[in-house]
C-alpha cells in the first residue's frame, strides 16, 4: 500500500457512535468567561463587535490579538487565550 493509499484509509475509518446519549457532551455554548477577563461591544455604523479581552492590565509581555471574521465563532480563540495565560 502506497502512501497515498495509506492516508486515504485513514480518512475512511469510522469512528463508533455512542449508545448511550448521555455519554456525548452537549452543543450548548460555553460562557465567555471561562475564557476572557472581559467582553465589550463595539458599534460600528449598523454592525456591533464583539471583543474579548484578557491580560489589559499586564505591561509586563507580549500583546497578541487574534481576530476571526466569521459570524458566530467569536469565541474561536478563547483555548489558545487560556493556555497563553497558564504559560
Amino acid at each position: 500500500m502506497d502512501l497515498r493509499q495509506s492516508i486515504f484509509k485513514a480518512r475512511t475509518t469510522a469512528v463508533p457512535a455512542t449508545e448511550d446519549p448521555s455519554e456525548t457532551k452537549g452543543l450548548e455554548p460555553l460562557p465567555w468567561s471561562d475564557y476572557f477577563e472581559t467582553k465589550t461591544k463595539i458599534k460600528s455604523a449598523d454592525t456591533v463587535f464583539n471583543v474579548y479581552a484578557t491580560g489589559l492590565t499586564n505591561t509586563a509581555g507580549p500583546v497578541f490579538m487574534f481576530h476571526h471574521g466569521a459570524g458566530h465563532s467569536g469565541l474561536t480563540f478563547g483555548l489558545v487565550s487560556k493556555h497563553i495565560r497558564k504559560a
